[in-house]
């Protein structure tokens, strides 16, 4: 009986060790935590939470799915701007959809013919005023970024003149979109087009802003975005069709309208939280967090 005490002392030590080493990794994964949210992934996820990014994510898809999208199909309706099959199939074929997709997407919108049977010029242009929301919506949110108080009704003309800047920048997108399909157009598309996006994100968060925020302040995230939109464009390129075909075959037209709305939801995480990740390396790097 004598040996079974230092066996049984030997069980106690060997456990008092397991426990002071899982301890010690609890201790090292707090703080590896307390790091990552203290460095700059950490503080981006916590000031998208702080701004409600995934709300105003899911409001910007669905004003730019009821209100934007049907505004383009007007538009096109009424300007002659090169098709014969209509600006939906033209933005269907820049996301690289496949011809089965692309079918799938123009069965939910007119073609030029048959909108223009149904849309005049007036109508065209109220539905465009219409599409005013959409771009308000992102004014208010880079107010909200920037600590920025609302613009009085003297400025209420800039989301039209943002409306207008928006029309071109996908018509010319569009317009190097047709020259290739799939995943090789996705990625001559991202990289033709890529200055002029960044020329633009740059220029609209100063646009919106009314010039209360220094256009060297702004570069950051007209970058961060201008990377982002043409890295998720090749991305989507690879998944969207088979997501559209497989959504059309099971649930008709409103599976195609589902995943053009989660389309929609991405695109604005990326194009808000750009501006996000901008604002945050302009405070790191200024130490302010104004312009």
């Amino acid at each position: 009986m004598a040996p079974a005490g230092p066996t049984r002392g030997a069980r106690t030590g060997a456990t008092q060790r397991v426990a002071a080493r899982l301890a010690r990794s609890r201790e090292l994964a707090a703080t590896a935590a307390d790091r990552a949210r203290a460095g700059t992934l950490g503080s981006v996820q916590t000031r998208m939470r702080d701004l409600g990014i995934s709300h105003h994510a899911l409001v910007f898809s669905a004003l730019g799915m009821v209100l934007f999208v049907p505004a383009l199909i007007s538009l096109a309706a009424v300007l002659p701007l090169g098709s014969d099959h209509g600006l939906a199939d033209r933005m269907a074929h820049h996301m690289a959809l496949s011809e089965e997709a692309r079918a799938s997407v123009r069965a939910l919108f007119g073609t030029d013919r048959t909108v223009r049977t149904a849309t005049s010029a007036v109508g065209a242009v109220f539905t465009v005023l219409a599409a005013y929301a959409w771009p308000a919506e992102l004014q208010r949110f880079y107010q909200a970024v920037w600590g920025l108080p609302p613009l009085g009704w003297r400025q209420l003309w800039r989301p039209l003149v943002w409306l207008g800047s928006m029309l071109a920048v996908v018509v010319v997108v569009a317009w190097v979109g047709s020259i290739a399909g799939g995943v090789a157009g996705a990625l001559l598309t991202a990289g033709l087009c890529s200055p002029l996006l960044l020329t633009w994100v740059w220029w609209m968060q100063g646009f919106l802003l009314a010039g209360r925020v220094p256009r060297s302040s702004l570069l950051p995230g007209a970058l961060v975005t201008a990377a982002a939109i043409a890295a998720f464009g090749v991305v989507t390129s690879v998944y969207l069709s088979r997501a559209i075909v497989w959504n059309a075959d099971r649930y008709g037209p409103i599976g195609v309208v589902f995943v053009l709305m989660s389309w929609l939801t991405w695109f604005s995480t990326v194009l808000l939280g750009g501006a996000v990740v901008g604002h945050l390396l302009h405070t790191r790097r200024t130490g302010s967090s104004g312009g």
